[in-house]
């Protein structure tokens, strides 16, 4: 792959993950919403952790945060573990309704856009993407939330541990992928 074909495939998976994001929740910018869907799978981060996290600026977090500070649907308090910083969390009315409005996954918009391909085929490319997404976040500085999750629930499914997980190459993750999926489900006999 070329690197004008890195650059253009990145660019287009933000654009489908940006449409996604609006189709979920309209009411919200991508940034936005980004800071929603980490605070559910995590009570709550700093603007550091966030912008971590979603790979975002840290302005543009602390500008998200704000804009959801105004709408009622975050707020923020010092840090249990480190009174010196504060913390963003969801406010509880906020996390069921964002909860019920994120029902787009990513793996969603991926299964639409192969829809014209064998579903073996769509399984095998978004495995790639996430031994890819996995190989990126592991070369970032770990900060929690989100990149924590997606590793310990790939470790827990490939039955590794996660620290084996952070030292694999996108091509170590396929190999182990697809020895993971040919437990699960056997190709049949030809």
């Amino acid at each position: 792959m070329e690197i004008d074909d890195l650059v253009f495939l990145g660019q287009q998976l933000v654009r489908l993950g940006r449409v996604a994001t609006h189709e979920g929740r309209p009411d919200l910018q991508a940034a936005e919403s980004m800071v929603v869907g980490h605070l559910l799978e995590r009570r709550f981060s700093s603007i550091t952790e966030l912008a971590t996290s979603t790979g975002y600026a840290q302005s543009r977090i602390s500008k998200a945060v704000s804009v959801l500070k105004e709408r009622g649907l975050v707020a923020t308090r010092s840090d249990p573990a480190d009174g010196r910083r504060s913390v963003v969390y969801l406010v509880d009315t906020a996390a069921g309704e964002a909860g019920r409005a994120a029902g787009i996954t990513g793996d969603d918009v991926l299964q639409e856009l192969l829809r014209d391909h064998p579903e073996t085929e769509r399984k095998e490319i978004i495995d790639a993407l996430t031994a890819v997404l996995l190989a990126i976040r592991a070369q970032r500085p770990a900060a929690g939330g989100t990149s924590q999750l997606v590793v310990r629930k790939w470790a827990d499914e490939l039955g590794v541990e996660p620290g084996r997980l952070n030292s694999m190459n996108p091509g170590q993750l396929l190999e182990l992928m697809d020895k993971h999926r040919a437990t699960v489900a056997p190709e049949a006999p030809s």
